[in-house]
């Protein structure tokens, strides 16, 4: 399951920056540990992507299926009114330099940075647990994680999607370019939303994919 929970952009031109918050909820805090790891694009034109990635975990406990489910529902991250096993959240931010010249405004250096919020369980088997269990909830944890990045994959894909749009922006003079800018990145993170939102749906939060717990209920 993910959420688009933050959308920033940043406008500058010469030596301006300005900043606007298009939704200001932020991330899931203060649950459990946090790592933490950037994937960035290498300075490349065609690679404006910086990906940052934050881990976070809650605990989960039981000796049973039941009991691990009943920590999952009571634990786990919320959106809305739902409780969900894991969550992926993101935040954009993107900014540029105005190029003006004799045939209207461009965009320049455009450099957007996409961070990643995944909210995941962590539990921890005994020495007594039953080998099923632990084969198990492996097999669930794996799927988890491989749905979460599928959403980071969709997120990253909207983002170099925005990047491309703003690098083909032109506009008559430069005292339009930013609203244009800020009208195409909101009406492009839209359709990253719905996409996210279609994935959801069609892999039922990751059910169909083997994220589903207990197992006994695929």
């Amino acid at each position: 399951m993910r959420a688009f929970l933050f959308f920033a952009l940043f406008l500058a031109g010469a030596s301006l920056l300005l900043a606007q918050a298009v939704h200001t909820r932020g991330p899931l805090e203060g649950m459990g540990r946090t790592e933490r790891s950037a994937v960035g694009g290498g300075g490349e034109p065609e690679r404006p992507v910086y990906t940052i990635t934050d881990l976070r975990t809650y605990e989960v406990t039981g000796r049973t299926e039941d009991e691990i489910l009943a920590s999952l529902r009571a634990n786990g991250p919320r959106s809305g009114e739902r409780s969900f096993f894991g969550l992926t959240e993101t935040e954009m931010e993107f900014r540029y330099w105005k190029v003006p010249s004799e045939t209207g405004c461009a965009l320049d250096r455009i450099r957007l940075d996409l961070h990643v919020v995944f909210t995941l369980p962590r539990w921890e088997p005994g020495r007594e647990t039953p080998y099923a269990l632990r084969r198990d909830w492996a097999r669930f944890e794996s799927a988890l994680r491989r749905h979460e990045d599928q959403h980071r994959a969709i997120a990253e894909r909207n983002a170099r999607a925005v990047y491309h749009a703003l690098r083909d922006l032109r506009t008559p003079s430069c005292d339009s370019i930013d609203e244009r800018a800020r009208q195409l990145a909101e009406r492009m993170r839209a359709d990253g939303e719905r996409e996210q939102y279609a994935f959801d749906q069609r892999t039922r939060h990751g059910g169909t994919q083997g994220a589903l717990w207990p197992p006994s209920s695929r």
